[in-house]
């Protein structure tokens, strides 16, 4: 059972980053500035953020199964109507719906993995190992085109790679079996359930919001260090595949440890992407980023897991916490970048990234002088 959600996951994550990767190289070669590159990052993670709180919710109480599989089929429409988007305004749209087709299946899918028994830490490293072959792919296929054909048609040939991507990952889920769990309704506003866990949330949303802030404008910034879409493949490539690697060692340890230290690393390593005078330097940063990437979604997605019935709901309010940077991360990232500089960016990212730790140490030592709190 874990091997079949591992590759939905897998597919599901490489099909989206494959996408977005050149978003914001295609953004810009349809006359949509960078500000405007990030009103559309902004449409599609408002969308997973409506749609994984919601959803989350539903699969608490409604067939897992069927929710990955309507998610997988939705993806796998609007990832290919990308390629028709000759517009702000229609990118805008086809980006909103195929955010929404995403917060359809991620949380079912990771309750339906730890349900299974699946371990979270292994589920996680195959959707970074997705992103590392959806980084490749992407690249690949871009550097392809462009030699084959002129730069639109290349872009618009990793978008139909993305819809076909998602297009495997829904036939396997067709394929999963129909599990009893026991059913919670959960309220439409779970204020106990956000208020225990909400130093996590938090956390996660402000080191998020930054590096958000950061990826919307960073193929652009790399293409100024003199990267070729190839490289901007394989630097992508090499963060995604430590993170399948460090991930897959997470799986025992203290949860709440790892989400400390993953944040105190974010927080330099933003920091350094502001020295990095080439782009190749970026190679070893990468590894770092995917560390403290790694520690903190294990850590959080265990403890959520780990100390709440109500798993699919707990999880979907992190998907939409962290749904919700990556809308408002672009929007702050384009417009910052546009006033500023793409250093200005990196700096806002290592400011938001500490707040986030700051919060999360305090919440979590504030846990620890509860009579209730366990190690």
């Amino acid at each position: 059972m874990p091997e079949r959600t591992n590759a939905i996951i897998f597919l599901a994550f490489s099909g989206a980053m494959a996408s977005a990767i050149f978003m914001p190289n295609y953004s810009e070669l349809i006359n949509i500035n960078r500000f405007g590159i990030g009103i559309i990052g902004f449409a599609y993670g408002i969308a997973i953020f409506v749609s994984s709180y919601h959803f989350g919710r539903v699969s608490d109480y409604s067939s897992r199964k069927k929710l990955v599989s309507i998610g997988l089929a939705l993806a796998t429409l609007f990832y290919f109507l990308q390629i028709f988007a000759g517009s702000a305004l229609i990118l805008f749209t086809v980006r909103f719906f195929a955010g929404f087709s995403m917060g359809i299946f991620i949380p079912a899918l990771t309750a339906y993995t730890y349900d299974t028994g699946g371990k979270l830490g292994n589920f996680s490293s195959y959707g970074s190992l997705g992103w590392a072959f959806g980084s490749l792919i992407s690249g690949a296929v871009a550097q392809l085109g462009r030699g084959y054909f002129h730069e639109e048609f290349a872009y618009k040939l990793v978008f139909i790679t993305s819809s076909l991507l998602f297009l495997i990952a829904f036939f396997i889920s067709i394929n999963l079996p129909d599990i009893k769990f026991k059913a919670i309704r959960v309220p439409l506003f779970p204020l106990n359930l956000v208020r225990r866990n909400s130093h996590i949330y938090i956390a996660n949303f402000l080191r998020n919001l930054g590096a958000n802030a950061i990826w919307i404008i960073f193929p652009l910034y790399l293409m100024t260090l003199g990267a070729n879409p190839a490289w901007i493949g394989i630097i992508y490539l090499v963060n995604t595949v430590s993170q399948f690697i460090i991930m897959n060692k997470l799986d025992s340890g203290i949860a709440e440890r790892f989400v400390a230290f993953g944040l105190t690393l974010s927080t330099f390593v933003f920091l350094t992407f502001t020295l990095v005078p080439n782009f190749l330097f970026f190679l070893p940063v990468q590894i770092a980023l995917a560390a403290s990437y790694s520690l903190v979604s294990v850590g959080s997605l265990r403890y959520l897991a780990e100390n709440n019935r109500e798993k699919a709901t707990s999880v979907g309010i992190l998907s939409s916490s962290t749904s919700l940077a990556i809308a408002l991360g672009p929007l702050i990232g384009g417009a910052i970048s546009q006033l500023y500089s793409f250093k200005a960016t990196m700096y806002f990212a290592a400011i938001t990234t500490a707040v986030g730790l700051i919060i999360y140490l305090n919440g979590f030592y504030y846990k620890r002088a509860s009579p209730d709190y366990q190690n």
